[in-house]
């Protein structure tokens, strides 16, 4: 008989519809084949505990990495970007290092050793932006994710790159990150602050667009009438 293989899915959190699209991704691959998964949701590397009371004890999570190894899986995959949304460069490789001798693919990171699968950040962003300027918008700004996330940064570039197309100046003014947080309201109001004329608002994600829409509506302005918003994923 043969062996029923054991992949494991390391992920940030489960609660996420974008997380919750590559579990149900990997669920159904693995229906149709003799694979069973693990699910490990082991939050953020990194990420500063004390920025908010229900942070606090999420280092518990990342004790999951250990059952990469405890739970003798024939592969993993490992959504890198949003584990290490809060940290870059040197830690961000030495955690991919926890999986070199097991085989792995990366979601949402870049390597020539690696097997990877990447988003089109700055195509699905720049088609978003092409609808908003047929709706007539010319006035944007942007609040982006963590400043060390390979999709952040992306995102962000792909926002420039729409506006120079359009020969509109970028300036510091129209870009704020929001860490990919849904708690992200005060730095969402800095925003509009600073753009009290913006007719139109990209969202690194679908959460802090929620935020948008909070702080609109506290300055009475409806969203997709008086504003427009956009949320990637």
């Amino acid at each position: 008989m043969e062996k029923k293989l054991k992949i494991g899915i390391v992920v940030s959190e489960i609660q996420v519809e974008y997380i919750r699209n590559i579990i149900k991704g990997v669920e159904t691959a693995a229906e149709s084949r003799n694979v069973s998964i693990v699910v490990l949701p082991v939050k953020f590397i990194g990420r500063d505990i004390f920025l908010a009371e229900e942070t606090s004890y999420e280092y518990q999570y990342t004790t999951l990495l250990s059952l990469v190894r405890q739970l003798d899986l024939d592969g993993v995959i490992v959504e890198v970007s949003s584990v290490c949304s809060f940290i870059g460069g040197d830690r961000e490789i030495a955690f991919t290092k926890i999986f070199e001798d097991i085989p792995h693919v990366f979601i949402s990171y870049d390597s020539q050793k690696d097997c990877c699968v990447n988003l089109a950040n700055k195509s699905g962003l720049l088609e978003g932006m092409e609808y908003m300027s047929e709706q007539g918008c010319r006035k944007f700004c942007m609040v982006g994710g963590t400043d060390k996330s390979k999709d952040a940064i992306e995102r962000k570039e792909g926002f420039i790159s729409f506006l120079e197309s359009k020969n509109i100046p970028f300036n510091d003014n129209m870009y704020i990150s929001g860490s990919f947080l849904r708690e992200c309201n005060e730095k969402v109001s800095t925003l509009l602050n600073r753009n009290q004329d913006a007719d139109a608002v990209v969202a690194a994600n679908d959460d802090m667009a929620e935020a948008v829409y909070e702080e609109l509506k506290k300055r009475d302005k409806m969203p997709g009438e008086d504003v427009s918003v956009i949320g990637y994923d």
